[in-house]
């Protein structure tokens, strides 16, 4: 409902008039009004107790407080007489209460007895808005009121998903074995409300404020088996057992380090080995190229590059001759050319 201040004449969105006609405001986290706006110095109520979201399109803003809708410049221009409005209030500092409860036993190892346990448990939580704009994504979207049993669905699906690791780990901490968790409901409701408070905020943008647990169950037979395991005799037999098979482990990751070790080692020998033979080769190839070669019908040595020999004139070249009156190529042994017959200088 939209009404008009009569001394300004301005449009105002009346907190108390649009949340009459919700029937429970109180146990809501939020609820939508939509309204069409036909005044550009339109007003939106915000008593204390809520903040709210004015959407306009597709952009939002945050307003605690009465509040003009369009009180900028930039937001004045996108107004047309008529264009609708969504105000979302969203309830702060007011905690709602949701109940909760795993709809099948938990089947997990209790960390302190080292068994196998089927919980059952159920109680209650309540949370409170931490993160308005998280809580206006995950939750609000497009819904027109904040629906308690859709998100009591939501959240206990939450709840079980974290239940399993979440409650390990605190009676791991607190070292209560599966049956002293009955007598410390209150102590795991606390622990289970600070470790699932971060889940909700990051989720929902909601703070778990308080979480009990109203009762837990272990089936008959799952009680039975599970009293029975826990003879002193077979509990040290289990540790033993647990204690064998880390120490196994620990052996076998021992091995394999040496052998990953030794496979190391031989390769760096091998590779060491190849660098040593290519060295060897480089150095041979190097010396034979650097070495002064003698010739064949003097004996004298010669520059590596000598056609003739410096002492008798003789070729000790082994390139191939060309004959300079025919062309045809002689081996470099041939003193006369294969060609012609001209003798070979």
């Amino acid at each position: 409902m939209s009404i008009f201040n009569r001394n300004k004449k301005v449009q105002t969105i009346n907190f108390n008039n649009v949340a009459g006609n919700y029937a429970d405001t109180n146990n809501a986290l939020f609820f939508r009004v939509r309204e069409a706006i036909e005044d550009k110095d339109a007003v939106v109520e915000v008593p204390f107790t809520h903040t709210a979201i004015i959407l306009m399109g597709s952009s939002y803003k945050y307003v605690t407080g009465d509040t003009k809708i369009f009180e900028d410049k930039k937001a004045l221009e996108k107004w047309q007489r008529g264009m609708t409005v969504d105000v979302i209030y969203i309830i702060k500092d007011t905690a709602v209460e949701v109940t909760w409860g795993t709809p099948n036993p938990i089947t997990f190892r209790d960390p302190v007895s080292g068994h196998i346990v089927n919980l059952g448990a159920h109680g209650k939580f309540e949370v409170v808005v931490s993160n308005p704009e998280e809580f206006f994504r995950r939750i609000v979207g497009n819904n027109q009121k904040f629906d308690i049993d859709d998100f009591s669905r939501r959240a206990a699906a939450t709840i079980v998903d974290e239940f399993n690791a979440v409650f390990q780990h605190i009676v791991e901490e607190l070292g209560i074995s599966y049956d002293k968790y009955d007598a410390n409901r209150k102590l795991l409701g606390q622990r289970m409300g600070e470790a699932l408070s971060p889940v909700f905020e990051k989720k929902y943008g909601l703070r778990v404020d308080t979480f009990t647990i109203s009762g837990m169950t272990i089936d008959a037979a799952a009680k039975a088996a599970t009293e029975e395991v826990m003879d002193p005799r077979k509990v040290r037999e289990e540790e033993e057992r647990r204690e064998e098979k880390r120490k196994r482990e620990e052996e076998d990751a021992r091995r394999e380090a040496e052998r990953l070790d030794d496979k190391r080692f031989e390769r760096d020998l091998r590779m060491r080995d190849l660098d040593r033979r290519e060295r060897e080769a480089f150095y041979s190839s190097t010396a034979r190229a650097e070495s002064k070669p003698r010739c064949p019908h003097c004996g004298a040595e010669n520059a590596p590059a000598a056609t003739f020999c410096s002492a008798c004139g003789k070729r000790v070249s082994t390139a191939p001759v060309t004959c300079t009156q025919c062309g045809a190529v002689n081996p470099s042994s041939a003193a006369f050319c294969s060609g012609c017959g001209k003798k070979l200088s």
